[in-house]
Parts: structure tokens; C-alpha cells; sequence
């Protein structure tokens, strides 16, 4: 799922097979919390936004319990944000519920670093900078040190550039 955030945060597409789309009545006989999670993810790639929505809201009134749901759905309206500030769009609305549903997945689930970087992410473009920088460190803890990845340098440019501190 860290490489579908890179790769929406990035700008970068996946290329979808046919076996990789879910039709409606697969989600509509989805009985599966996991599969319905399955599912909105692969909408996710393909960026039918909308409709991974209504798969996850369907997760999510099946179990408020797991932190995936919510997880996703704070994704989905933050790769809807992040396409409106290139265009100019003011989404502090947006910005602020995509922060919930992240607050809502690390509630349920302490150690998701995903979740506390995205959530940095949002509270940095709504100008929080001390509640992102303390998600920014959050997610550094909780990464690999190992881990060299695109997001992650990304987000340690964030820390250096916006605070003048180096993680």
C-alpha cells in the first residue's frame, strides 16, 4: 500500500489489467472485509476515486474496528487534494477530513508510519507545522533504517527544508 502513496504522492501511474479490475458485482457480493479492502485498493491504482470510496465506506460499516479503511480513505481524499493545489484549488476542508481519517487509523493502530506521514502532509499544508513535524518524526521512527526509499527521502526533505532540522 507505501508504494501506491509514493506513487499518488509522486505523480506516478500504475498500469491496470483487465484482472486487476473489480467490477460492481464483485464488490457488491463482497462479503469479505479483506476482499473489499483488496478491492478499493486496486480502484485506488486505477483512480476511480469515487467508487473506492463506496468500497471502503462499505469496509468500514463492516468493521470501525480496523485502521485500513480508514487509512484508505484519508488517501483517497488526499490524492484528490494534492491534484486540486496543482490546479489551485483552496481544500482546507478536504485536508482537514483526510487528517481524521488518518487520526482515525493511527487511533486504532499506533504504529501505522504511513498513516503519521500523510497526516504530516495534510497538517503541513493547513499550516501546522509543529503537529506535522512531530508526525514527520512519528513516521521516521517508525520506517526502517534501512528504508531509502523515494517517500521517505521525501519526507525527510520536508523536515530539513520547512524546520531547518535534520532527521
Amino acid at each position: 500500500m507505501l508504494l501506491a502513496v509514493i506513487g499518488a504522492f509522486l505523480g506516478l501511474k500504475r498500469a491496470a489489467s483487465p484482472s486487476d479490475t473489480p467490477s460492481d458485482e464483485r464488490i457488491a457480493e463482497a462479503e469479505s472485509y479483506d476482499l473489499l479492502i483488496q478491492e478499493g485498493s486496486l480502484l485506488i491504482q486505477r483512480e476511480d476515486y469515487a467508487q473506492a470510496r463506496k468500497v471502503f465506506q462499505k469496509a468500514l460499516a463492516m468493521n470501525e474496528d480496523d485502521c485500513r479503511a480508514y487509512y484508505n480513505l484519508g488517501l483517497i481524499i488526499f490524492a484528490q487534494v494534492r491534484a486540486g493545489l496543482k490546479n489551485g484549488e483552496d481544500n482546507k476542508e478536504k485536508l482537514e477530513e483526510a487528517a481524521r481519517y488518518f487520526t482515525s487509523a493511527i487511533e486504532r493502530k499506533k504504529d501505522y508510519a504511513s498513516s503519521y506521514a500523510l497526516r504530516g502532509l495534510c497538517l503541513d499544508f493547513l499550516e501546522q507545522k509543529e503537529k506535522a513535524l512531530e508526525d514527520y518524526s512519528n513516521y521516521l521512527e517508525l520506517t526502517d533504517d534501512n528504508d531509502e526509499s523515494t517517500f521517505k527521502q521525501h519526507i525527510q526533505n520536508r523536515i530539513q527544508s520547512l524546520y531547518g532540522v535534520s532527521k
